[in-house]
């Protein structure tokens, strides 16, 4: 499923001057144990899913990244979405022998809407003050996040760590949006560099539907699992 959002200068206050926002600049790897947390349908889970997080990990110095698969995501209730079983076999799958990624069911079991802040909430109670959450987006999430339920809590249970990716026009919003984010809630916001594949998990469902090769897009156990259980195929979406 994202080193202090603001460069302010409190100490010298000097003359007033327009008011600008300034790059964001590279996050530092944290002193504290530090663990990711990538939310999201992964339906199915691919290859791009597995590279944000390495880059993520690398980046920020995290000792884990949990993927944490959605029962319901609030602003996809209209899609069908695969059986959560089924989502959590594929992103079993697709983790294993993978070190330092492991995979959550705190929103499949707590059931219901998977809002971002409660499961954030819940892990900071969990892990406790001495282990640092870093949640994991992309700058499109990140543009969206000030309409999402109590973004104030999300941020106050973890640093949102945004993906930048080169070529990809949003990266260049992130240093604003980040700002006017934090400014109405608090909370930070750092930003790590990662790969630009163009893979979704529309297009693969899309794909396999049409006949069309996907296992260049996700791994090889997830790809046979989607051919024996005859995921996104006509009429089979469960």
């Amino acid at each position: 499923m994202k080193c202090p959002v603001m460069s302010h200068d409190h100490n010298n206050p000097g003359p007033a001057r327009p008011v600008t926002t300034p790059a964001l600049p590279d996050a530092p790897a944290p002193k504290a144990r530090a663990i990711g947390v990538l939310g999201g349908t992964f339906d199915p889970v691919h290859l791009g899913h597995l590279a944000i997080a390495r880059a993520a990990a690398a980046a920020l110095a995290l000792e884990q990244v949990l993927f944490v698969p959605a029962h319901i995501q609030p602003h996809k209730l209209t899609r069908r979405v695969s059986a959560p079983e089924h989502r959590w076999a594929m992103l079993e799958l697709a983790l294993e022998g993978q070190q330092g990624l492991s995979a959550s069911r705190a929103e499949l079991d707590r059931g219901g809407p998977s809002y971002t802040s409660e499961t954030l909430r819940e892990l900071r109670t969990t892990y406790g003050g001495d282990v640092r959450l870093f949640f994991i987006c992309g700058a499109d999430a990140l543009q969206e996040m000030d309409s999402w339920h109590r973004p104030d809590v999300l941020l106050a249970s973890a640093t949102v760590a945004v993906a930048r990716r080169p070529g990809c026009p949003a990266s260049s919003q992130i240093p604003a949006i980040a700002a006017r984010l934090t400014a109405a809630f608090g909370g930070e916001v750092v930003v790590f560099d990662a790969p630009l594949l163009d893979i979704s998990s529309t297009a693969i469902r899309s794909r396999v539907a049409k006949g069309v090769a996907v296992e260049h897009l996700i791994p090889n156990a997830v790809y046979q699992y989607v051919l024996k259980n005859r995921l996104y195929t006509e009429g089979n979406c469960s």
